[in-house]
């Protein structure tokens, strides 16, 4: 108990002497500009508007290409048949593939406001 009641006078007087040395510390006109800069929510948001409308521009840029897209496919088949001219059953694999490009491009979206 009684080493409750010698602690917490020091360790108050600690935390009040680093308040202290804090507090002391004095501030030129930069000091205060760039703290004024870097806690200014008003500058953030600019910033952060101004990375936007970057990335809003770069987007209007990509959007004026085509689109393009590219498909191939393969299948086989097997079966049976009857031949016509021998009444035999005759047994098939067919291979088929196919190839396709496309590609669109708006010439008109309207206006935008």
């Amino acid at each position: 108990m009684n080493i409750k009641i010698l602690l917490l006078p020091l360790i108050l007087l600690m935390f009040n002497s680093l308040n202290a040395q804090v507090d002391n510390k004095k501030w030129s006109v930069e000091d205060c500009i760039k703290y004024a800069q870097d806690s200014s929510l008003t500058v953030k948001n600019a910033y952060l508007d101004l990375q936007s409308s970057k990335l809003n521009y770069e987007q209007a840029k990509r959007n004026i290409l085509p689109d393009v897209s590219g498909t191939a496919r393969q299948s086989l088949s097997n079966g049976q048949s009857i031949d016509p001219i021998t009444s035999d059953f005759v047994n098939q694999q067919i291979l088929s593939t196919n190839f396709a490009v496309s590609s669109s491009m708006a010439l008109y979206q309207g206006i935008v406001e």
